[in-house]
């Protein structure tokens, strides 16, 4: 079950977004699925007043951001059995008092969605709690590619990036098919960031021979790029980008999955150095009834260019579990070996007169995964986050953040996994962040890219009805 929503996910569509949305579901749908009224704890709105825990302990002073990096005002923070305070202007909390290990919860200033990190011990935990969180502007470019004679079934995809955001990854809903130039060269993007009114970055165009959403290109035209600084509402034209002839190498290997998965997808994406998040679609390589256990992809060689292997494997459940190789150099050989999953122990499906104490119980991941549970319910209602290094959960301690499990609903609720984290103390700090903003690959980078493999996962949901 799709948690929020009714029905499932299509079957490879839902391998496409699956690096999205293993971690939305604990971000983007936890900050959208409800819309309650609860009050809740706190100080100050500047969060100048810490909270006193119990006796004893250490100081616990962190921060709340979005998915972006950006801070998260005034939201509730609390450390469990003590005072809850409020984020300040820059995201900050401080609790005193704090015995270690200790579980931290956050919600939202509407109280519509909250998310709990249990078992941190770290005194400067980051909270990533928000999709997005600074003003959006936009920008429109337009211009002609030139280099070549561009056939009728040719892409000169076209895209712009810088640090604050990029112009979309896809021409359509899916996130698959770049957007293309007309077979003249000419193209227009509209850019979408967040942050400073004035963005710079770089406009970026690739030929893709006889090109295909659902295959392999045939070969690469070419490439250019030009620099360009965008202001909030510009209309640029003229932006032409002339191609230069790229050289190609490959990158080739072996795929393999869990018993009970079936490899279904390879995708590369290409990445560039310059900290933009050149995460878009080059090669996808699909087929439902599975795909061969070796590939041999050809890529073009760019300055400053490497690539993201994704490789997806799906269970007759409709589970899906991926295996991520990033910073992958042209030439490379690599072994893609997709893992088993975390799976849904307890409730049982469709399970009625469930409370605060009802215990949520899954099946172990990969070595060293961390667990994001995610618990969503129809508008109106309140949606909850935790996350654990642990093999179950309970409800009932998001009643300290004002935002009790509401009696007479019905919920849905999965639990996915990443791998590798050393701990709850790693996920909950920069690192975290770099893997989640790196899974939404549409938008800017707030810190590094995970520059080594990772699984994660998106298993089939299950519905439960409260008392």
């Amino acid at each position: 079950m799709k948690i929020c929503a009714a029905g499932g996910r299509g079957g490879l569509k839902g391998q496409e977004l699956i690096m999205k949305r293993a971690l939305s579901y604990a971000l983007l749908l936890a900050a959208g699925c409800g819309q309650g009224v609860h009050s809740k704890p706190g100080s100050d709105a500047n969060g100048a007043d810490a909270a006193d825990g119990p006796p004893g302990g250490f100081t616990v002073s962190g921060q709340v951001v979005g998915i972006d990096g950006q801070p998260v005002v005034g939201d509730s923070v609390a450390v469990l059995g003590a005072p809850g305070v409020l984020s300040d202007a820059n995201g900050r909390f401080t609790i005193t008092g704090v015995s270690p290990p200790y579980d931290l919860g956050v919600a939202d200033s509407h109280s519509t969605s909250a998310i709990l990190y249990r078992g941190l011990t770290r005194p400067d935990p980051l909270v990533v709690f928000a999709p997005l969180t600074g003003p959006s502007y936009t920008a429109t470019i337009s211009g002609t590619v030139t280099g070549g004679t561009f056939g009728a079934n040719d892409c000169v995809a076209v895209r712009f990036e810088s640090p604050d955001g990029v112009s979309p990854t896809s021409s359509d809903s899916s996130g698959i098919v770049p957007v293309c130039a007309d077979s003249g060269g000419a193209y227009t993007v509209t850019v979408t960031w967040h942050g400073p009114s004035v963005t710079s970055g770089t406009l970026r165009a690739l030929w893709l021979r006889d090109y295909s959403p659902t295959s392999v290109p045939d070969g690469y035209g070419g490439y250019g790029s030009i620099p360009l600084t965008l202001s909030a509402g510009a209309t640029l034209t003229g932006k032409n980008v002339a191609l230069a002839a790229v050289s190609t190498a490959n990158i080739s290997g072996t795929m393999t999955a869990a018993a009970g998965f079936v490899p279904t997808l390879r995708s590369l994406r290409i990445q560039f150095a310059d900290g933009e998040p050149g995460l878009w679609y080059m090669i996808r390589d699909s087929n439902t009834s599975g795909l061969g256990a070796s590939f041999d992809y050809v890529v073009p060689v760019i300055a400053g260019a490497t690539f993201v292997m994704v490789g997806g494997a799906t269970s007759a459940a409709d589970d899906v579990s991926t295996r991520v190789l990033p910073a992958l150099a042209p030439g490379t050989g690599i072994d893609v070996s997709v893992p088993a999953i975390a799976e849904a122990s307890a409730p049982a499906d469709n399970a009625t007169g469930v409370t605060g104490a009802t215990p949520f119980s899954w099946s172990a991941g990969p070595a060293q995964s961390v667990y994001v549970a995610s618990f969503g319910a129809a508008a109106g209602f309140p949606a909850y986050t935790v996350i654990t290094t642990q093999l179950g959960t309970t409800l009932g301690d998001f009643a300290q953040l004002a935002m009790p499990l509401p009696s007479g609903t019905m919920y849905g609720w999965q639990v996915s996994e990443v791998a590798p984290f050393q701990s709850m103390d790693d996920y909950a700090s920069a690192s975290g962040l770099a893997w989640q903003d790196y899974a939404d690959y549409s938008l800017p980078s707030a810190t590094s890219y995970p520059t080594t493999p990772y699984s994660v996962s998106l298993p089939d949901g299950r519905s439960f009805y409260t008392q």
